[in-house]
């Protein structure tokens, strides 16, 4: 879906759909089966009182979330609150934005993904556990897989350091 931000904001539109989760490629590796899964959205566009395009809203994510620390799978829901300045490169620099977090990008048609993509990598929780418990046991089932695979692995640079202080 295509949108204008600054038509949107100057007419206070709102969009409000749902996007296949397989659209945000950088989203993909960090969920299981994306295919499956979609990601909700609801986002007002309008001018602030400073005449700055502004984007409102929230994200929400159903599906099968990956633990960053013990690479498990867990049925999660996301819910992300966004609050961005849309600024155009060209006008960047002559814009004060305050603490407001900014998406800047060429002036015209935006893919809607590309506004809302960086909002949801950041909202991905690097522990998806509900318990430290379940985390710790599985992280130790991949020290000990680790260990074991160990066996036969070169280290090139494991005197890297003598030789550095040698040569002083």
């Amino acid at each position: 879906m295509l949108i204008t931000p600054h038509l949107q904001a100057r007419a206070e539109r709102s969009w409000t759909g749902s996007i296949a989760l397989s659209e945000f490629t950088r989203l993909q590796s960090e969920f299981q089966q994306p295919e499956k899964a979609k990601v909700d959205v609801s986002l007002d566009f309008f001018m602030d009182d400073e005449r700055r395009i502004r984007m409102k809203g929230g994200i929400k994510v159903d599906g099968d979330l990956v633990c960053q620390r013990c690479l498990n799978s867990l049925k999660t829901t996301l819910e992300i609150e966004i609050d961005v300045c849309i600024l155009y490169t060209s006008v960047r620099k002559r814009i004060d934005t305050g603490d407001l977090d900014v998406i800047e990008c060429e002036k015209g048609p935006i893919h809607i993904v590309n506004l809302i993509e960086d909002d949801l990598l950041l909202g991905i929780p690097w522990k998806a556990c509900t318990t430290d418990a379940e985390c710790l046991e599985d992280t130790k089932n991949i020290s000990e897989f680790q260990s074991e695979s160990k066996v036969g692995i070169t280290r090139p640079f494991k005197d890297l350091g003598k030789l550095l202080l040698k040569g002083k």
